[in-house]
Formats: structure tokens, sequence, C-alpha cells
């Protein structure tokens, strides 16, 4: 079951609907998305292209490595602390760019210095 249940229906002006798909769009986000983040209280930034198309590489790393890792280890061709360690590295690195460049107010929050 849906945990969303509730529909908030609003009307804009063009150059409102216009701002708020930009903004989605710049970071990343459909418009639901984005506006439950604000309305959450996020600081949303855009992403700079080439951090965008890197964080989209290294998630399908990850997968792939997944992949394998299920596939090689279940045949007993590769140790599976070797797959676990490579698997490890490539989410740490998709993790630290989620936290630098999707969520960096998150750092602010934390030291309690949350500001818009």
């Amino acid at each position: 079951m849906r945990k969303r249940t509730k529909e908030v229906k609003i009307r804009l002006t063009e150059e409102e609907f216009n701002d708020l798909n930009e903004k989605a769009k710049r970071a990343h986000l459909n418009r639901e998305r984005y506006l439950r983040k604000v309305l959450g209280g996020a600081v949303i930034y855009e992403w700079p292209h080439d951090v965008h198309q890197l964080w989209i590489e290294i998630k399908r790393l990850g997968t792939d490595i997944e992949y394998l890792k299920f596939n090689l280890w279940n045949r007993n061709i590769v140790n599976r602390q070797t797959l676990e360690d490579a698997c490890k590295r490539v989410w740490d690195a998709s993790e630290l760019i989620t936290q630098e460049f999707i969520y960096p107010h998150e750092k602010f929050k934390q030291k309690g210095k949350l500001y818009d």
C-alpha cells in the first residue's frame, strides 16, 4: 500500500509553473519529489552536470558489481570478501557524491547551521 494517500492541488501562474519545472529539472528531481524536499526544509542545489553523470556511472557500476557478486560467488569463482570490498568501495563513492551534492545541507543540519 502506498504511504502517500493525500493529494494537494494548487494553481500556479505560467511563470511559477515554468520556474518550478526548471528548478526541479536542474536538481534532477521530478516536481513532486522536489516539492516534498522543499516542504521538508531541504536546501536544493543544482547539480553540476559532470557530477551528475559521474553519480549515474557509479550507480551503474555498483549494480554491475552486485550482479557479478551474486553470480560469481554462487559459482565459487571469486572470493566473497573481494567482491564485498569492491561493492563497499563503489557504494561509499556513491554515498560521498550523494552527501556532497544531493544533500549538502545535512552537514549543516548536523552542526546546527542549517540555513536557507
